[in-house]
């Protein structure tokens, strides 16, 4: 037996504590460096919006006329063509703009995906209460491997979602230009309308000229000529509707293409001809080259990456804890295994969530194959109708106007005038020019539904049809956007 023998409290540890107290915080400094040299630091980006609407009249500036021509194609200053319009709208577009940023969540969620999960420090110790005894430490740092491999399913996942956002850019692309095709030939219209009631109003005005005097001679009475003065209002009336509409359309048109709504630009009359057709329509072409299947498709793709992800997520992975440690006077090498055993949750929400989502994605697919095939072929019954429609306007009305307006003018010639059929003549022929702007708007129409549903020509069809699984899907939003070039 050892007498007992008292230590002053403010004695020498024992060599086993001081040891334990180093390693301690030298393994405190390592964690406390690589966590300030690993993570990144926070800058702020404020959200100027005043500077933003500088830079959107700022887009196109167009040069003082004493500038010489331009000679490359792309010139605004003799005004923009429909073409001109659509490569603007590719760049400037504000649903654009925000697909592609979108885009860029996804890409970086694409880029940082399967990474393996941070180490995690672990200190524990103690100090027993007895004069002799030592720190009993152990400090571990675990490492979680991820041997079920759902790292490589997260990568996986996270390309198919990035091919998602890049089909649905070049969908955003396809439609905004069909959009815009759209509302170019409805401003078009209006503005032909506008011209059209300018002369019809300078026709009236001189038929009323004609009915004053009429009046005057007692050949009409007052309320006969007034009539021609009410239809004068009435068509002034409906020039000042058309010029607002006209305008409207316009600044329509100059959203669609991103630009300030007056912007110094003049918008060129579009011809139907220079619409491109879109060939036989048959549920293979439109299953090859529909930019909407396209996405529905990658959707799909992407629901059956989520479901293999969670079927993946119910294996554990195997978490290795290792460090140094003492216990009295013995300096020991702790270490821990840590795996987790799927008996009771198996990540079964996350599964059946899986796949009812994937059947939704299915189910999508399959309406929107329904729709776009029968939306095409009601497209195709209005062209036709809308062109038979044309040919009988063209062919037959408007030869008997031009043949009334030769009999008039020969009867005026003749001294008998009829300010009533001359009312009447000059205002058919106003309705039907006006019915031939309406259906040429109605075949433009039907023409760029067509386009848009079908989708690009075929020698795109790669870009746009079922998703490729390797990462190179992602170029498929630039190529789309020159497969959108007239």
């Amino acid at each position: 037996m050892h007498p007992y023998r008292a230590v002053p409290a403010d004695g020498p540890c024992p060599p086993s504590f001081q040891a334990g107290r180093r390693i301690t915080f030298q393994l405190i400094g390592w964690s406390l460096a690589s966590f300030t040299l690993a993570c990144q630091s926070y800058e702020p980006i404020p959200l100027q919006l005043a500077d933003h609407m500088d830079r959107v009249r700022e887009r196109i500036v167009l040069p003082p006329k004493a500038s010489p021509p331009r000679t490359d194609a792309f010139d605004l200053e003799d005004g923009a063509s429909l073409a001109e319009c659509e490569a603007l709208s590719q760049f400037y577009n504000a649903d654009l703009r925000l697909a592609r940023e979108r885009a860029g969540v996804a890409r970086a969620s694409h880029d940082n995906a399967g990474l393996w999960n941070d180490p995690v420090f672990q200190f524990s110790g103690g100090q027993i209460l007895s004069p002799k005894s030592g720190l009993d430490y152990s400090g571990l740092l675990f490492l979680t491997l991820p041997v079920s491999g759902r790292l490589q399913v997260q990568k996986d996942r996270a390309n198919a979602a990035l091919d998602v956002e890049l089909r649905r850019i070049a969908d955003a692309e396809w439609r905004v230009r069909a959009e815009l095709r759209t509302a170019y030939f409805q401003w078009s219209a209006l503005d032909r309308r506008r011209a059209l009631l300018r002369e019809l109003l300078d026709q009236v005005g001189r038929i009323g000229s004609i009915a004053s005097q009429l009046e005057t001679a007692g050949v009409l009475s007052r309320a006969q000529s007034r009539l021609i003065r009410i239809e004068l209002v009435g068509r002034r009336a409906e020039l000042l509707r058309v010029q607002l509409e006209a305008d409207l359309a316009r600044v329509r048109v100059f959203g669609l293409i991103g630009l300030a709504p007056d912007a110094p630009i003049e918008l060129l009359a579009p011809s139907v001809e220079s619409l491109e057709d879109t060939g036989a329509l048959t549920p293979e072409r439109i299953l090859a080259t529909s930019t909407e299947l396209a996405v529905l498709h990658a959707e799909y793709e992407l629901s059956e990456e989520t479901l293999r992800l969670a079927i993946r997520q119910q294996y554990p992975d195997l978490s290795l804890g290792v460090g140094p440690g003492s216990e009295g006077e013995d300096t020991r090498i702790p270490f821990q295994l840590s795996l987790p055993i799927p008996l009771l949750n198996r990540n079964a929400q996350a599964i059946a969530k899986a796949r009812a989502s994937r059947e939704v994605a299915r189910v999508a697919a399959e309406v929107a194959l329904e729709r776009i095939v029968r939306d095409a072929e009601r497209a195709s019954m209005t062209l036709r109708s809308v062109r038979e429609q044309r040919e009988a306007i063209e062919g037959e009305l408007s030869p008997l106007l031009e043949e009334q307006s030769r009999t008039i003018d020969e009867l005026a010639g003749l001294g008998d005038v009829d300010a009533f059929l001359l009312l009447e003549t000059v205002s058919r022929r106003y309705d039907a020019a006006s019915r031939l702007l309406d259906l040429e708007v109605s075949e433009a129409t039907a023409r760029i539904q067509l386009a848009q549903l079908v989708g690009p020509p075929i020698q795109f069809a790669q870009l746009v049809g079922p998703p490729n699984p390797e990462p190179a899907a992602q170029d498929a939003s630039s190529a789309a956007t020159e497969a959108h070039q007239p």
